[in-house]
């Protein structure tokens, strides 16, 4: 991939135009993932919370992906549907028609009732293609069918598929070109980014407590080529010290928060998008010198 040296100003305009129209399209290489979008506020893993992560300006969102007993893909992190809809059961064992009756949205708040458990295809139509995907396999037979679905919508470029160890090899074979988070974690996190490049895959993701990731490990996952991620943490001086010791991303409940938080840290724009009007919603610029992170010009088939 080609790294492109622009200016802020044409970084913004560039963004705001290639997310939807066909052209180069800049991903940025440090910044704040939407975890399951923006749930702090709205009911997770629902369009309205991808909605609300894509206006917030995050550089990137995280979703977990499961099978309905149709074999249809779609959006919800427990196996079970109860903690996040109004109904009762296995994802597995509800067909899609079912789950599409359920409420996901009243259990957070009333004002989101009637909010629906979105299908993968119907989460992707929510996305711009000029922030990252971190697609979480929760189990792995919807592993080929999610990669099928990210080809066949010329996604690639900004798709990372958050699998474990034995996943890893299967995606390999089907396309191994295709970016991989190594979820298997080990006690030491010298030995995750030694695993990690063993597994061939292209970055880490650590969880949990500032503390327990160190800047020298960091420095390790970076010195290797790899892309380091951090999940579990949303309190903000804690994130501030994770971007500091040289973390490329976090994932966060709270986009907002976090990324002023990010803005403090770093001498960066970022910008919002409409999903409907397809135009930047606003901007925002750190009043503080920091580094800039780089953006990489990514080209789509």
């Amino acid at each position: 991939m080609k790294r492109a040296c622009l200016s802020v100003v044409a970084v913004v305009l560039f963004s705001g135009f290639s997310a939807f129209s066909g052209g180069p399209i800049y991903m940025s290489t440090k910044g704040i993932f939407a975890h399951r979008g923006a749930s702090k506020l709205y009911p997770e893993n629902t369009s309205m919370a991808l909605r609300a992560a894509v206006a917030s300006g995050a550089q990137g969102v995280e979703i977990d992906i499961r099978f309905t007993k149709d074999q249809q893909l779609v959006l919800m992190h427990d196996s079970k549907v109860n903690r996040t809809t109004d109904g009762k059961g296995y994802v597995r064992n509800l067909t899609l028609a079912e789950i599409k009756k359920l409420d996901a949205g009243v259990w957070k708040h009333k004002a989101f009732a009637g909010e629906r458990v979105p299908t993968f295809r119907e989460a992707l139509a929510v996305l711009p293609k000029n922030i990252w995907i971190n697609l979480h396999i929760k189990e792995s037979e919807t592993l080929l069918e999610v990669a099928k679905i990210i080809k066949a919508t010329r996604r690639e470029h900004q798709s990372l598929f958050a699998i474990f160890a034995p996943d890893i090899e299967a995606l390999r074979k089907f396309d191994p070109n295709l970016k991989i988070i190594n979820m298997t974690r080990t006690l030491s996190n010298s030995t995750y980014v030694d695993n990690t490049l063993n597994l061939g895959a292209d970055g880490m993701q650590f969880y949990g407590e500032f503390s327990m990731v160190k800047p020298n490990d960091v420095t390790k996952a970076h010195n290797a080529g790899l892309m380091t991620f951090n999940s579990g943490i949303n309190n903000p001086k804690k994130i501030e010290k994770l971007f500091k010791m040289g973390v490329d991303f976090v994932l966060a409940d709270d986009p907002v928060a976090a990324l002023k938080v990010f803005h403090s840290v770093t001498n960066f724009y970022s910008v919002g998008y409409s999903v409907w009007a397809k135009e930047p919603l606003h901007l925002r610029k750190s009043t503080k010198l920091g580094f800039m992170p780089e953006l990489i010009e990514v080209q789509t088939r």
